[in-house]
């Protein structure tokens, strides 16, 4: 394992909107050969990562490894305020509410041909 690999300072969880959840480590060093680590390269290189997903990243949450406090927050792709909570929809609740939303339009259609 090569000397840069070792101790990042930041990970990010990031869920994404098709219901994945991954986790992302920082690269503190600004090229390979570097022996100087720079924290906050790494932490601008993950914020740019889930800036860059925008709308494709549902939720992420960039916390400091070594105390394992949260750092910031970003919901579909923007930063969130500090005391703003996430809430975190799993893909089937998506996917059920369609269903039902689809039967209940189908019951209305049904009804109205009865009616007239």
């Amino acid at each position: 394992m090569k000397f840069h690999d070792k101790n990042p300072s930041f990970k990010a969880i990031v869920y994404f909107a098709d219901g994945n959840k991954r986790t992302f480590y920082s690269r503190d060093f600004p090229f390979t050969g570097s022996k100087e680590r720079k924290p906050l390269l790494g932490f601008a290189r993950l914020e740019k990562m889930i800036l860059k997903w925008g709308k494709l990243a549902e939720s992420a949450i960039i916390y400091s490894v070594q105390n394992n406090m949260e750092n910031s927050r970003y919901i579909w792709g923007y930063r969130a305020a500090h005391g703003e909570k996430i809430i975190l929809v799993h893909p089937n609740f998506i996917k059920e509410r369609e269903a039902k939303n689809e039967k209940i339009q189908n019951y209305r259609d049904t009804s109205k041909i009865k009616n007239q």
